[in-house]
């Protein structure tokens, strides 16, 4: 007789949150990972990472808790260590030396972050960085100067159900299902649009798996979209027709068009096809695409938000959707705004200005922004070495292979009085941290998308209990900052019990808006709430201050100049361009690997030619502030005078070899420039390169 089960899940390796089922022997050991067909957002789709998820947990774990060296201790002994050294510290230097770092996998975990951002609060330090600052704040900079809100919850989704052109730059679904915005099941959403007679625009510098399903693929020189942007604007206002204009949307929700239409005019066609290297003709075509769709909706990624121009291409992005009258409405893009109350975004405390809220400064890097107490990761390092941070506690990411100039970051980490990391698996920040603390795996703990609600492709908010028992001696992140609470003397989850009398769910229930949610069997059993209809309109009616969105201000129009007056060396005739993987997510890979194996440079044929280039020769890539080694794959996919390198990889392989926290910097959101960094291609000889 066969006892194997089934039990659902959803997987959390991006916001997609697509359904799974784990089918488990009789003895209760996973088996297999399938797509769960009944799940009502990802009906049954997962992608190579979700179904790899059995695999990924079962190698490499951190399992207890470690000290530098490689000692293992006890989770008493980490603990009072670590509170010791933290008590210590907040005396003599005050709370804000303790610093907290929340990656990708952070905001991926609702009661981990939830807790650690408690912690936090309840240490009243305010020294607190995010993923955010390396890959997202250009978006929240536009938020703010077209919208005055200044949160990062406003998150553009497409209206795959009604639209008949999607616009997608720098943005490759297909392998990342999505940047701030989940996008489950990409393949089918694109195939449904060109089935009803639209359109699917990808613009990208490589012919990328989501460019070939396209009905039109668009390859500029990387960085120049905000260009072609313009272009496309200055001729929707200037045609006397005004065909593929919503006069009627810009009259009662947009000011400032006039300067908007004056700023663009500087594009035009000779040199908007200079700055982009796209033919005149490619450009007629894609204005005349555009031009014609009735439901035109559009979406950045991060090859956009990684580039210096990344605010000035967003900006254009966003006045093209209200000129086209399809900002916050049916079948362009739509705003969710979370299923529970409590996750509402609202209207701006001061309807008379808008003001950007990145006004406050980093203490040993002035010229970077922060914002509410967060913190601009590429000023981290300096803040380090300026003593201002004294421990630094990482959940659910890496700095080594995320923030600029790494060997500073190295150097700094290493000079702590600790550092401190949670993760679920070995890697090279454990090896360097002073303490390595094991946390669950995404299957060994409940969990909910009730933080991430504003990602989330329906109005929806998914629910699993664990799947897996935890291994070795893991914990859940949240029980790590109860624990770690206590021995400060600090109730971090505000309950006024010990964390032993404490479970996931009683936990959940503490994030705003989770009471009215777990309490709730039914979502308990099973597993999700959905909302089919989408609440369309509210931004417009309950958050702009006057109903219109700011199509142009002082601030967006002295970033056009900055970018517009970027000079590069002509010896730099490469532009390194970032790309996603389908085995890994940013620094997990789904498959064992060499721990320094290298990238694969992907360079068109041309370009390899040139530099007597064959495939897996090894390479280092030089830009004015470093060098990194990859391995050249060449390659028909790639722009002439592009390489493409994945991000991720450790050490020498990794792009932050290539970029600077000093120069590299937009002076508005404080982001490094990851993508469309000028390099030079040069022979190595290994042996003169490794250490």
């Amino acid at each position: 007789m066969d006892t194997s089960v089934s039990k659902r899940s959803y997987c959390r390796f991006c916001l997609s949150f697509c359904g799974i089922k784990i089918n488990l022997n009789a003895q209760g050991v996973p088996q297999r990972i399938l797509g769960d067909a009944d799940h009502p957002v990802s009906r049954g789709y997962t992608c190579k990472k979700g179904r790899s998820l059995l695999e990924f947990y079962s190698r490499d774990r951190l399992l207890q808790p470690m000290q530098f060296g490689g000692t293992s201790l006890s989770w008493d002994q980490a603990l009072v260590n670590l509170g010791k050294t933290i008590k210590d510290v907040v005396a003599s230097h005050g709370p804000d030396a303790v610093a907290l770092y929340a990656g990708t996998n952070a905001t991926l975990d609702a009661t981990g972050m939830w807790t650690a951002l408690g912690f936090m609060y309840r240490l009243q330090s305010s020294n607190i960085y995010t993923v955010a600052s390396i890959d997202a704040i250009n978006k929240q900079v536009v938020l703010e100067n077209i919208t005055s809100y200044t949160a990062l919850n406003l998150i553009p989704q497409i209206d795959f159900d009604q639209t008949d052109c999607l616009l997608l730059v720098g943005a490759n679904p297909m392998v990342s299902h999505g940047h701030l915005a989940g996008m489950p099941y990409p393949g089918k959403r694109m195939r449904d649009i060109l089935k009803r007679g639209g359109t699917v625009i990808v613009v990208d510098p490589r012919t990328t798996k989501t460019a070939k399903r396209a009905s039109l693929h668009i390859s500029p020189i990387p960085g120049s979209d905000y260009a072609w942007l313009a272009f496309v604007i200055r001729e929707l206002l200037i045609d006397p027709a005004g065909i593929g204009v919503d006069h009627d949307y810009l009259d009662n929700h947009a000011i400032g068009l006039a300067e908007l239409k004056a700023t663009c005019a500087y594009f035009d066609e000779a040199r908007t096809a200079k700055i982009t290297g796209l033919d005149p003709q490619r450009l007629r075509e894609l204005l005349a695409v555009i031009k014609k769709s009735e439901n035109f909706s559009a979406v950045t990624g991060t090859g956009v938000s990684f580039s210096d121009a990344g605010i000035v291409t967003e900006w254009f992005l966003w006045a093209l959707l209200v000129i086209k009258g399809k900002l916050d409405r049916p079948g362009g893009v739509w705003f969710n705004r979370g299923l529970t109350s409590a996750a509402a975004p609202t209207k701006s405390t001061d309807p008379t200005s808008r003001k950007t809220a990145w006004s406050l400064r980093m203490p040993a890097r002035p010229d970077l922004p922060t914002k509410s107490g967060e913190r601009t990761c590429a000023g981290m390092a300096d803040e380090i070495i300026a003593k201002n941070i004294r421990v630094l506690i990482c959940l659910g990411g890496n700095p080594l292979n995320a923030f600029p100039n790494r060997a500073k970051t190295v150097a700094a980490l290493a000079s702590l009085d600790a550092l401190v990391v949670l993760d679920t698996h070995h890697n090279d920040l454990v090896d360097l941290a002073h303490y390595g603390l094991p946390v669950c795996g995404q299957l060994e703990r409940a969990d909910s998308t009730i933080y991430a609600q504003h990602s989330a492709p329906t109005m929806s908010v998914l629910f699993t209990n664990k799947v897996l028992e935890s291994v070795g001696d893991v914990k859940p992140a949240w029980w790590v900052f109860s624990k770690l609470g206590e021995e400060l003397g600090l109730d971090t989850v505000k309950l006024g019990k010990s964390t032993e009398q404490l479970d996931d769910i009683e936990v959940l229930k503490t994030i705003k808006g989770g009471r009215e949610l777990f309490d709730d069997s039914n979502l308990l059993a099973a597993g999700f709430v959905v909302v089919r209809e989408k609440q369309i309109g509210w931004v417009i009616d309950t958050v702009l201050p006057d109903k219109k969105w700011r199509l142009y201000t002082s601030t967006l129009a002295t970033e056009l100049r900055r970018v517009l007056a970027q000079h590069y060396d002509s010896a730099a005739v490469y532009h390194l361009v970032s790309m996603r993987e389908d085995n890994h997510l940013n620094t997990q890979f789904m498959q064992e690997r060499v721990a320094d194996e290298l990238p694969q440079a992907r360079i068109n044929k041309i370009d390899a030619q040139t530099h007597d280039l064959v495939d897996g020769q090894e390479i280092q890539l030089r830009s004015e502030h470093g060098v990194m080694l990859a391995r050249v794959k060449i390659s028909d996919e790639v722009r002439i005078n592009t390489v493409c390198v994945p991000h991720g990889y450790r050490a020498q392989g990794n792009v932050s070899c290539l970029t600077s926290e000093i120069d590299n910097i937009n002076p508005l959101s404080g982001m490094v420039t990851q993508t469309a960094i000028l390099v030079q291609i040069e022979k190595v000889t290994p042996s003169k390169i490794r250490k």
